[in-house]
């Protein structure tokens, strides 16, 4: 018989071999339904599993250029493995013994596992290596790991340019926010101006009325006497001038009362007014402002005028204790001294 009818009858032999130990399963070894718990093959569940799982992978191997002698001990393996496995699943427990009858083939296929992997890992191992191919997949990993470092430097390079305008975004934000908040209290300041614009209108127009009325009566009551319309006896003149004198005291009082809510309201129209229009050109004088010292003298005159208490026009005596020309002047003394050095 030439070379390759005996290497073409071994691979059928070893195929036919493998084939026979494919189809047996770990539940007709371990027989605990037929056999019981007692006399089951449970404890050798473990080597049967491993013992099936080498020779599958054995089949599953590319076994091309293993030789002709290899193939027949292969075979002779499997062979001996399947006659183990039929003695296991043709294990009969009426018989003298069976408890060391079953250990016994339970140990034999324990010693011909160990000397099955010696003989036949080798064989598998060579035919995963004959049938990969370690360079290109090298080639592939290292053209992998560079690609990926490649884009971790573009990903990192993106990630902090994306923070560093994030931060660029996040101040401009921060300084708009600051500007345009401090003009946009002018709005409060406008309806206060409002309101109180609103009531010293309305006070004027009592203040005049009430002159008015007075001057009228006190006409009428002079024309009264001059004409001699009314003629009244000493007892009733008497008694008359008491009324008339309390009757123009309290319209006198009263005229000097609501001109002085008038001017009242009027001062703190003109204040409100005034905050209105300093509040409303911050942003302005912020963005022209050439240096920190500057801005941040011109926010703290927007904070003083938000939060500072003015003259209320109510009280005598009162007296604006803001000072706003020189404490600005002692703020830009350090800008102004830079700018010029």
């Amino acid at each position: 018989m030439d070379f390759e009818s005996q290497d073409s009858a071994a691979r059928d032999q070893l195929q036919a071999a493998l084939s026979l130990l494919a189809e047996i399963t770990l539940d007709t070894l371990i027989r605990t339904s037929e056999l019981g718990s007692t006399l089951d093959f449970s404890d050798g569940a473990s080597v049967f599993k491993r013992t099936l799982g080498l020779f599958a992978a054995l089949a599953e191997s590319n076994l091309d250029n293993v030789p002709v002698k290899t193939l027949n001990s292969l075979k002779a393996r499997a062979t001996a493995a399947a006659s183990s496995f039929t003695q296991v699943r043709e294990f009969n427990p009426d018989q003298a013994s069976p408890a060391q009858v079953r250990d016994a083939l339970i140990q034999q296929l324990v010693t011909q596992y160990e000397s099955h992997f010696d003989h036949i890992s080798p064989v598998i191992a060579y035919s995963v290596r004959k049938g990969t191919d370690f360079e290109a997949l090298e080639t592939k990993a290292r053209d992998a790991l560079e690609t990926l470092e490649k884009s971790q430097d573009k990903q990192l390079a993106k990630i902090e340019k994306f923070n560093k305008e994030s931060e660029e975004i996040l101040v401009s934000i921060r300084r708009a926010a600051a500007e345009a908040g401090v003009s946009q209290h002018a709005i409060f300041f406008k309806q206060e101006a409002d309101e109180h614009k609103t009531a010293a209108k309305l006070w004027l127009k009592i203040t005049t009325l009430l002159g008015v009325g007075t001057l009228v009566l006190a006409v009428v009551v002079a024309m009264a006497y001059i004409v001699g319309w009314i003629t009244l006896t000493p007892e009733h003149a008497f008694q008359a001038a008491i009324a008339k004198i309390v009757l123009f005291s309290i319209l006198y009082f009263a005229i000097v009362w609501s001109g002085r809510n008038y001017r009242a309201h009027q001062h703190n129209y003109v204040v409100n007014k005034h905050r209105q229009n300093a509040l409303g050109t911050f942003e302005a004088f912020v963005k022209a402002a050439s240096d920190e010292a500057t801005k941040n003298a011109v926010l703290l005159r927007s904070t003083e005028a938000i939060f500072s208490p003015g003259v209320s026009g109510y009280l005598a005596g009162e007296k604006d204790k803001s000072a706003t020309a020189p404490q600005i002047i002692e703020i830009l003394k350090p800008g102004i001294a830079r700018h010029e050095g």
